[in-house]
């Protein structure tokens, strides 16, 4: 997966933490969906009256409703990643279109409660991937859908003895007990006597693409309202089966929760 292919920008509200040296290790973080563009594989059929069916397009994004945070629980089973799972809130924002004579209705679900979206499966990732070549950058200590199989770095496990010692004054502040006082320590809260980069994953975004089998939206149990489209238009109880819309390339977002209080303060 690349950024020409993403459609959907989420983000890690919290740091990852996998203390040394034992694996496999776990951590939870809250997470929040930034961007998402999907849009339907085929139009739907609105009719009127039961005829007179015309097809509209339809497109997928974000509510300005902001929803309640989701999750994310990562599992690091090797030095260089792991697998993870992710369940997140969506509060989508629909828009039709039809095509000729030109249309344009908008659905806002902001007075709804969210839907919950999971991870398919446990999909792997990969804290930097050197031996693959991608579209998207490596080295960013967390690489999401990325599996390297080639990958066959074992883990550095802590020292032991006076090698590891520091010299701390009284007042060091050390919440994890590895010797390292917080302001020099880069996961202040793993343990990680050797200062290895990859025992903590900082916040940050992550890229991810819409399974290929697609996604799809039932309106069944709450169909669109009779009238919607347009008067005499008939409710609409179907299904929209949806793929991914491209982000931009360069896509980046703002939190939508800002900087909540992190679990490590």
């Amino acid at each position: 997966m690349n950024w020409g292919t993403a459609d959907t920008l989420v983000r890690r509200l919290d740091r990852l933490d996998f203390p040394e040296p034992g694996l496999p290790a776990v951590d939870t973080v809250p997470i929040e969906i930034i961007q998402m563009e999907l849009r339907s594989v085929a139009p739907i059929t609105v009719t009127y009256g039961g005829g007179s069916p015309e097809p509209w397009d339809v497109r997928v994004t974000l509510s300005p409703t902001v929803p309640p945070p989701g999750s994310m629980t990562v599992t690091k089973t090797h030095p260089n990643g792991g697998t993870f799972s992710a369940q997140f809130n969506v509060q989508p924002l629909f828009v039709f279109t039809r095509a000729s004579p030109p249309a344009v209705r908008v659905l806002d679900t902001g007075a709804q409660p969210p839907l919950l979206l999971q991870t398919s499966g446990t999909p792997p990732w990969v804290h930097d991937c050197p031996n693959i070549v991608l579209d998207t950058q490596c080295g960013t200590n967390f690489v999401p859908g990325i599996n390297d199989p080639t990958d066959t770095r074992v883990q550095v496990p802590a020292q032991a003895g006076p090698q590891a010692e520091r010299n701390l004054t009284p007042a060091c502040d050390d919440p994890d007990g590895d010797k390292v006082c917080t302001p020099d320590d880069n996961c202040p809260t793993a343990f990680n006597p050797t200062q290895n980069p990859n025992a903590c994953v900082l916040p940050g975004l992550d890229y991810w693409e819409t399974p290929p089998t697609g996604a799809q939206h039932d309106f069944s149990t709450d169909p669109i309202p009779a009238s919607f489209f347009f008067p005499t238009s008939d409710p609409f109880p179907g299904t929209v089966c949806l793929g991914g819309e491209s982000l931009n390339p360069g896509a980046t977002g703002t939190g939508r929760h800002g900087n909540p209080p992190s679990r490590h303060a």
